[in-house]
């Protein structure tokens, strides 16, 4: 197996180095390593937004079905079409068009990755796996397995939790890079109870444990990417991944 790079040699391909910190310049409000990524579900859904609430009135032809939608907000992705079929003014034939477009708007959104695809950058992290894992109620773990170019030979959810935590163990994630014989990692899961991609004192732990295990066996983790509420924060552009042995 190729030996792995080291943290201070590692970058995304076609990454942008200038946002270090892990901050975009057009979005400096945000704490360091978060990023915001709108999506056409969470602008449908958006209860402030008059847009939001012209499209569906256009939609269900009906400007008080259209306000009972937008004041629901993203709990409309949860509701099926017998449950939206009891919202006031809203009916079946609404209830179905309702559906379909939420589930459309999901599929638009979401960019699965694709088997030899290189990982340009958290963001793809993100675009790829947000779609899917708004859907679930308890906190997801992903992992990406990679060659030693970036290049995806695997991704899939390891674990489902509570809707607070989801317990990993550093064995079970390395396991699947030692059979396809993958030296480069990426780990992802959600935090669908607050939303806020702000990492906790456990991730940050989990992070540390990970990058020991994963470095005992010559397995790089490039990164740990925490998906929040169109938001998502990324270990490494926060420059908090921890350092490992050459």
């Amino acid at each position: 197996m190729s030996k792995p790079p080291t943290q201070r040699e590692l970058s995304f391909p076609n990454g942008d180095d200038s946002s270090a910190a892990g901050i975009h310049r057009s979005e400096a409000n945000l704490v360091p390593g978060a990023q915001t990524q709108p999506a056409l579900d969470e602008l449908l859904l958006d209860n402030r937004s008059s847009c939001a609430r012209e499209c569906w009135a256009l939609v269900l032809g009906s400007q008080k079905a259209a306000q009972e939608v937008v004041a629901l907000g993203r709990d409309v992705h949860h509701l099926s079409v017998p449950e939206l079929e009891q919202i006031p003014h809203v009916g079946g034939s609404r209830a179905a068009r309702i559906r379909a477009i939420v589930e459309l708007s999901r599929h638009l959104v979401s960019v699965p990755l694709r088997r030899g695809q290189i990982i340009g950058s958290p963001q793809a992290v993100y675009d790829a796996w947000a779609p899917r894992l708004r859907q679930l109620h308890q906190e997801a773990f992903v992992a990406i397995y990679m060659d030693v170019k970036a290049r995806i030979m695997l991704d899939k959810i390891l674990f489902l939790g509570a809707i607070d935590q989801c317990p990993v163990a550093p064995a079970d994630v390395l396991g699947p890079a030692l059979r396809l014989g993958a030296p480069r990692i990426i780990v992802a899961h959600s935090h669908p109870s607050s939303g806020d991609p702000q990492p906790s004192k456990d991730d940050q732990h989990l992070t540390e444990n990970l990058c020991r295990a994963a470095s005992a066996v010559r397995v790089q983790i490039d990164d740990h990417v925490i998906i929040g509420d169109g938001r998502y924060f990324s270990f490494l552009e926060a420059g908090l991944m921890p350092r490992t042995p050459r």
